[in-house]
Formats: C-alpha cells, structure tokens, sequence
C-alpha cells in the first residue's frame, strides 16, 4: 500500500478591501514595497491583484483537502477559526504526508506565518522552515513535474496531463474580488478543483514512473532544492484582466 496523502491548497485575500484601503494601517508600508518595486499602477489596485502572495499583508480565507477519497473545505471570515480547523484537521491525519502544488514554497509558510500572527501554535507537519531537504516529508507535485521537464503552472500542466483544468472558470487573481463580493461559494469550488487536479497530475506523472523517490537524496543537488526558486517578480507583471472582466467572473455588476 502507497503512503497516505494529505492534498491541500489555500486561498488567500488581501486583508482589506480595496475601499478601505486609504485607511488601512499598513497602507504605507505596501506602498513602500511597491515603489520598491517600480510597480506603476495605482497602489490601491496593487494591493487588490498582489497582497495575497504576503502573508503580512493577506489573510487566509480558504483550505481544501482531499484525504481518504474525500475533499472538504474549511471557508469563511474568521482566519484565526479557519486555521485552527486546519491545525485540527492534520492532527486527525498525523499519519498522513501532506501534499500539493508549490507547497513547500507558498502554502506551508504562508500557514505558518498567519497562525503566528494570529497567536496560534502551528501543528508539527507545517513546521519545516529549518528542516533538510531529505527531512521534509511532503509530496510537492512543483518540484515533481519539474524532474519531468515539465515547466509550467498548475493549469497548464493539468492540460498538458489531463487534457482539462481547474481554472477555466477562474484564476487566482480572482480570487479576492470573489472574497469582498462574499462569492465564497466560488472560491470553495476553484480551490477544491486546485487540490482534485493536483492530485489527478500526481497519479499520472506516477504512472511513467516520475515519482518514484530518489534512494540517495543527500548526492543529488536537484533533489536538495526541493523545489525551484519562485521568482516573485514574475507576479507583478501587468495583469491581462481587465478590472471588468475580474468581476465578471465573481458575478460582480460593472
């Protein structure tokens, strides 16, 4: 019998709304970041299509998983009450490997750092900042199809693999006009397919045998990074959506 695997993706928001943002606390920290940047757009729109990769400036606002041939969704707007679930949640699962798609980069540590700003202790299976390469034990199907010469995001490796994706009917960019038009059911749905799809990429990449773990990890480099560095910067390219067509996706009027 395969190990048991814990898949799990999260949805993240900015902490306020875009029309809150003149008054938002750290409204001049962000701007500062953006100047930093050379970003030239308004920073009331950056803020809106960027805050969520930070966990200082964004919140949690939704987390799929799928264990046991079950997906479930923790989804609402206490992210202190969302976490500790989750931390609850892994407890229950303690034997399980956690999974998912550039986890080892995003989600774990933007878990990890929300739960510390909301005073919460982090369950033991997020706490691997400090840990070797060959100790942490995740499946992290990123760095995965990376060893298939597979470069490419979630969605078009789901293409590329299964000939259809989870974001057809929205991307992450939408995520957070979804949030502030209290659409949740929409971001549970789009999260939910992340984590199915993640899961779908895995089993076929383990078909050919891609992954397949390597018996000496300590000699190979690759191995060691366990996942390719993100380049953020790539996130702060000029959006190809419009503001219009953003909420149109979350049903949102013009």
């Amino acid at each position: 019998m395969g190990k048991k695997i814990l898949w799990f993706d999260i949805e993240t928001a900015p902490e306020v709304n875009q029309s809150e943002f003149n008054t938002y606390p750290k409204k001049r920290l962000w701007e500062n970041k953006m100047i930093e940047k050379g970003i030239t757009t308004t920073f009331e729109r950056s803020y809106m299509e960027k805050a969520s990769i930070y966990p200082e400036f964004a919140k949690v606002v939704c987390i799929s998983y799928l264990v046991d041939n079950q997906v479930k969704s923790l989804i609402g707007q206490d992210e202190a009450m969302l976490l500790l679930e989750f931390n609850d949640v892994l407890a229950l699962h303690q034997d399980a490997t956690l999974g998912g798609f550039n986890i080892n980069e995003f989600d774990i540590p933007f878990l990890r750092k929300r739960m510390m700003i909301n005073d919460i202790l982090p369950n033991k299976k997020l706490r691997i900042g400090n840990a070797k390469p060959w100790e942490v034990d995740t499946v992290d199907v990123f760095r995965i199809r990376k060893q298939a010469s597979f470069g490419c995001s979630l969605d078009l490796l789901s293409m590329t693999l299964l000939g259809e994706s989870p974001k057809l009917e929205m991307s992450g960019e939408n995520v957070a006009y979804c949030y502030y038009a209290d659409n949740l059911s929409m971001i549970k749905k789009y999260c939910e397919g992340d984590v199915q799809f993640t899961e779908r990429c895995y089993k076929k990449l383990s078909e050919v045998g891609v992954c397949k773990p390597d018996p000496n990890p300590r000699s190979n480099t690759e191995t060691q990074s366990l996942v390719e560095p993100v380049n953020v910067d790539e996130l702060f390219a000029p959006s190809t959506e419009t503001e219009e067509e953003k909420k149109a996706a979350c049903g949102l009027p013009f």
